[in-house]
């Protein structure tokens, strides 16, 4: 069994997001004056406080960069740490493309695998030889269904592409956010 994963690039991509937006409440909170108010301090550490749960949060939801993925005999199968989660052939239902930002907290396109609850398993698009992984899934299962989704979505080229455009553009963001509000702040 192969295991795919996201490179170790991608791997700091949540901590670099979240870096981003730490240092932009942080310099937000320095513009506000402490003399304007004496509920100043407060409302600047407010501000801090927020920005921080805010990154947690993106680092918290980044588990699905490090999730590793395989094709087995039975199915697709995740593996976040220790936890270890299985999708059976029978229950997959269709495949698709999700761009960024395509629901809430989902800041990473991926290709997803739904169940027949309705249930999206998403595979980022970090995930290093993710077009292999399509490919994989698609002749393991033997199903016309999920190779015609797979082709109406064109997963295989965009698992492909996506990659290292997306570890380049949320790097690139990332560095010109902190810089665009480290120098309003200042």
């Amino acid at each position: 069994m192969t295991w795919y994963a996201a490179g170790a690039a991608a791997r700091w991509l949540p901590r670099a997001v979240a870096g981003a937006l730490l240092a932009a409440t942080m310099a937000g909170g320095l513009r506000i004056d402490p003399a304007s108010s004496a509920l100043a301090p407060w409302i600047r550490a407010f501000v801090v406080l927020v920005g921080a749960l805010a990154a947690l949060a993106v680092v918290r939801r980044g588990s699905e960069v490090r999730a590793r993925f395989a094709v087995d005999a039975d199915g697709l199968v995740v593996r976040v740490g220790r936890h270890e989660r299985r999708l059976p052939w029978r229950s997959m239902t269709r495949l698709e493309w999700l761009p960024p930002f395509a629901g809430a907290r989902t800041w990473l396109p991926a290709f997803a695998v739904v169940d027949d609850a309705g249930r999206a398993w998403r595979v980022p698009a970090v995930v290093e030889d993710g077009d292999r992984l399509v490919d994989e899934l698609v002749r393991r299962s033997g199903r016309n269904d999920l190779a015609a989704w797979a082709e109406s979505q064109a997963l295989r080229d965009r698992m492909a592409r996506a990659r290292s455009r997306v570890v380049i553009g949320y790097a690139v963001a990332a560095l010109a956010f902190a810089a665009a509000v480290t120098a309003w702040a200042s």
